[in-house]
């Protein structure tokens, strides 16, 4: 959050709400089943939404013009609430920079392997049996969990290991077919591209 900081608004009649929200394993891992479904950075997300309709107001905001922002990846965090049945009603407009659920690289692949992968890292014994794996994740301290990232990390932040799955649930179905059916919320839209997106890897 640190990163966005609230200057540029300052002199507008905007309140600006930065969210938090798990990132990585703590995010974005699955096992592709009920027991870890994954997305629950996304859902993090959805609930700070509805703090912001249940709270807004005591800081002077709207909760009918509420405007939700990302860029790059926050660009597809933006999108995949936009067709999110959960996120429905939690936002009137949407701003998309360099980023959006139709990126190749928006939705993960291979979890199960990786969510075993993570297991094996941090010495749980190799099972196909989901509750397991959990139980023995849920002993291991939040930072090494966390710092297991660098494990997958090949250059920069490559390859996106831990990402939004379509779960068929808060992801009911791939983002490209949901588009195209028109199954997402009816909401004001502005996408475009940050300018100079690339030098977070060139320098």
């Amino acid at each position: 959050a640190q990163e966005y900081l609230p200057f540029v608004f300052l002199n507008h009649d905007v309140v600006l709400v930065v969210i938090q929200y798990r990132l990585g394993v703590m995010g974005f891992l699955s096992t592709e089943d009920s027991v870890i479904p994954g997305n629950f950075g996304l859902k993090d997300q959805t609930l700070a939404l509805q703090w912001v309709q249940r709270n807004i107001h005591n800081f002077g905001g709207d909760k009918t013009k509420v405007t939700v922002f990302g860029e790059s990846a926050g660009g597809a965090s933006v999108h995949f609430h936009m067709l999110a049945p959960k996120s429905k009603g939690l936002f009137s407009r949407v701003i998309m920079q360099s980023g959006s659920a139709l990126a190749p690289w928006a939705t993960g692949f291979k979890f199960r392997e990786t969510a075993e992968e993570v297991g094996q890292a941090m010495g749980c014994p190799v099972t196909s049996d989901s509750h397991v794996l959990l139980e023995c994740l849920q002993k291991v301290d939040a930072p090494s969990l966390a710092a297991v990232l660098q494990d997958f990390i090949q250059w920069y932040v490559f390859p996106l290991i831990f990402n939004p799955r379509v779960d068929g649930d808060f992801i009911p179905d791939h983002p490209a077919k949901l588009v195209l059916e028109g199954r997402h919320h009816k909401v004001d839209l502005m996408a475009g591209v940050t300018s100079d997106d690339g030098a977070l890897v060139t320098h």
